[in-house]
């Protein structure tokens, strides 16, 4: 990607100071500068992990940041990410749990339904009713 330069006076140095102060915020956060798509899922974890702990708090239940492995709950809507994506929830009631993830497209008809969490050899998270 080419870059054209930035004035360093007004508008240009305005963005240039915004550039680097969202650049201190996310390496405060842990997110890394590169590559791009490294960075842009370590971003969407974050988004998934605050709608889960908000979730969870309404369930009384923990947040995961991950599915656990063989998790069985609930699986529910839970509205969009930032760019869009639907999102769902699973809530495991028995050991009082919650996970968010983003709706695979072939998991549509599972929203309300009872599901267990897995991966499959190759780590791909796998739904199953």
């Amino acid at each position: 990607m080419r870059r054209c330069p930035r004035a360093p006076f007004g508008l240009g140095a305005a963005l240039g100071r915004a550039i680097q102060g969202r650049e201190r915020f996310l390496a405060g956060l842990g997110i890394p500068r590169e590559p791009r798509e490294q960075r842009k899922h370590a971003l969407e974890r974050l988004e998934r992990f605050d709608v889960c702990r908000k979730v969870a708090a309404e369930h009384g239940a923990t947040a995961l940041p991950e599915p656990a492995p063989g998790m069985r709950g609930r699986m529910l809507a839970c509205g969009q990410s930032a760019a869009g994506a639907p999102l769902v929830c699973v809530v495991d009631q028995a050991n009082r749990r919650v996970v968010v993830l983003q709706l695979p497209a072939d998991a549509r008809a599972l929203v309300g339904r009872p599901v267990t969490l897995g991966r499959d050899p190759t780590g791909r998270l796998v739904i199953r009713h």
